[in-house]
């Protein structure tokens, strides 16, 4: 992950985990494609990690159902307890309306992580516009544009 994003503080380089939730292979099992500026990239990470992790964990009894992503960078994610403390972030009120978790909303640590199957199909048309996007991308095209390229 060394080309992945980092923030640096004093003498120590944190990994911001959320990158990969950002970045694309061309999978059916990635994240979708978008668009990232540099005065909204915190914002825009935190959107690409909710809606990701939305899609792509299904939480159980005592299980958490998670992306093949965290397993490959398990230590990006903190561990465990990084990736229960995200979920916890990014879930909590959807996966409450779901119905997949109790009223607290948390997902505990005891749970058992289950990493699910990661599907190398190659998916082409797997992007993903902000509401202000959308009406820059039907314009970018219409005028020839290519929806790949931001």
């Amino acid at each position: 992950s060394s080309w992945a994003m980092a923030t640096s503080t004093s003498n120590t380089t944190i990994m911001d985990a959320r990158i990969h939730f950002a970045l694309n292979c061309g999978a059916k099992s990635c994240p979708p494609i978008s668009c990232y500026s540099a005065d909204r990239i915190d914002v825009q990470l935190d959107q690409a990690a909710r809606s990701f992790l939305q899609q792509e964990t299904e939480v159980h009894e005592n299980e958490i159902h998670v992306s093949k992503l965290m397993y490959w960078y398990y230590a990006d994610f903190g561990g465990k307890r990084g990736i229960v403390q995200m979920l916890n972030r990014f879930l909590e009120n959807h996966q409450q309306e779901e119905g997949k978790i109790g009223s607290n909303g948390v997902v505990k640590d005891h749970y058992k992580l289950v990493f699910k199957d990661f599907s190398w199909e190659q998916t082409l048309d797997n992007y993903s516009f902000e509401a202000e996007d959308v009406v820059d991308a039907s314009l970018h095209q219409k005028k020839g544009g290519d929806l790949r390229t931001c």
